[in-house]
């Protein structure tokens, strides 16, 4: 049973298509179901309240269409999609759902958090996991599981425009105040200090490998020359105090 170094797809087609069948029936189809009606529900339920809750933050008609999409996704996953179809299409339409779902979270992000300054620790965290972004992407990730194959390349696009359109807003709300910058400052200098470390223990790591594991690294004839090299040397080396002992006795 091999598998793809990347993706971990298997490379015999038909074992992969009985994996995806089994897997859609096992895992998918319970939480397609499930999660989506819990999201529609808490999603919908979030936007109505939110003037009771927030009103200081303004309408966007994004609080409309989130949850209008996740409860047209629940409603066409469990209930209108054929069997058929669902086994067939199932992962090109979550994953349509999912991007529609974040770019609704990047138009209407900016208006959903309002720029509070950074007050304390919690404020700042705050800002980096919800204003940012990171959360959203992080629940869709559990909600909207998609392949490997899928994840990968989506996640890095999702993250990519979630940098470009997101990150300056966030970044102009921490940087409101002086305690804003100086939490960002000891965050990069935190970070830092674990790639320091980091590099620091990989070092150590490939001084203590011994010589006849690091010569193959070298591989084929490059490691026979890498050895023949060290011998040579060896002999040369052991060879050098007899000459001087010999010289001095005559």
């Amino acid at each position: 049973m091999q598998q793809h170094a990347l993706t971990l797809r298997f490379l015999d087609a038909g074992l992969e298509t009985r994996y995806r069948s089994q897997r859609l029936q096992a895992f998918f189809r319970t939480l397609d179901t499930r999660y989506l009606a819990a999201q529609s529900i808490l999603a919908a339920g979030f936007f109505i309240s939110q003037p009771l809750l927030f009103p200081s933050i303004d309408f966007h008609w994004a609080n409309v269409a989130y949850p209008a999409v996740c409860i047209i996704n629940w409603l066409l996953i469990s209930r209108l999609l054929p069997r058929c179809w669902y086994e067939r299409h199932r992962h090109g339409l979550q994953l349509t759902f999912r991007a529609l779902v974040d770019c609704l979270v990047v138009v209407g992000l900016p208006y959903w958090s309002p720029p509070v300054p950074v007050r304390s620790l919690g404020t700042f965290f705050t800002h980096l996991v919800l204003t940012s972004g990171a959360g959203t992407l992080i629940w869709a990730s559990i909600g909207w599981p998609l392949l490997l194959q899928h994840h990968l390349p989506y996640n890095l696009a999702a993250a990519t425009g979630f940098s470009v359109f997101v990150a300056p807003h966030v970044c102009s709300v921490i940087h409101q105040n002086a305690l804003g910058g100086a939490y960002v400052r000891s965050a990069w200098a935190a970070l830092g200090r674990l790639g320091v470390l980091s590099s620091q223990l990989r070092a150590l790591l490939v001084t203590q490998l011994p010589v006849n594991a690091v010569i193959p690294a070298f591989g084929g004839a490059g490691g026979s020359g890498a050895a023949g090299g060290l011998e040579a040397g060896s002999t040369a080396n052991a060879g050098a105090p007899l000459t001087d002992v010999t010289a001095g006795a005559a």
